[in-house]
């Protein structure tokens, strides 16, 4: 069983219908690298299944966002971005300017959880963390 066939079998088992509409979706996002937009997912879906609004794809991204199924990507002055959970934890540094983003890996943030940890007894979900900055290119230009 492949694992999205495995997904699909687990939201069932959590009492998900899984509708054309929902396995669309889910397909779109699962098979993208990287990122998507709800209206590329929407795009995407309406190719195949033409009467899907987005206000479909945006409740279905919901539902799969409340199973820890799709993690959402806020960009500055952009969209939402989603992307599969099954990435597995991996982080962004995503530049305010350009909006230009990094994958960073956990490795690079245990520090900074340690420190929240020893210094306040916070214990941060290093699942899926973007920090925002500006990247080497932006920030030469802001210092001129």
């Amino acid at each position: 069983m492949s694992c999205y066939q495995q997904l699909t079998e687990e939201l069932r088992a959590a009492g998900l219908r899984m509708t054309p509409q929902r396995l669309m979706v889910m397909d779109a996002v699962f098979h993208h690298q990287g990122h998507i937009t709800a209206e590329d997912i929407h795009a995407e879906v309406q190719a195949r299944y033409p009467y899907v609004d987005l206000s479909t794809v945006y409740r279905t991204l919901q539902v799969l966002q409340e199973q820890g199924l799709v993690l959402d990507l806020q960009v500055p002055d952009g969209p939402t971005e989603y992307e599969a959970a099954l990435a597995g934890s991996h982080h962004h540094a995503i530049c305010q300017c350009c909006g230009k983003m990094l994958q960073l890996t956990s490795d690079v943030l245990v520090p900074l959880c340690d420190e929240l940890l020893n210094r306040h007894g916070f214990r941060a979900d290093l699942t899926h963390m973007a920090v925002y900055g500006l990247c080497e290119t932006c920030a030469e230009r802001s210092d001129s």
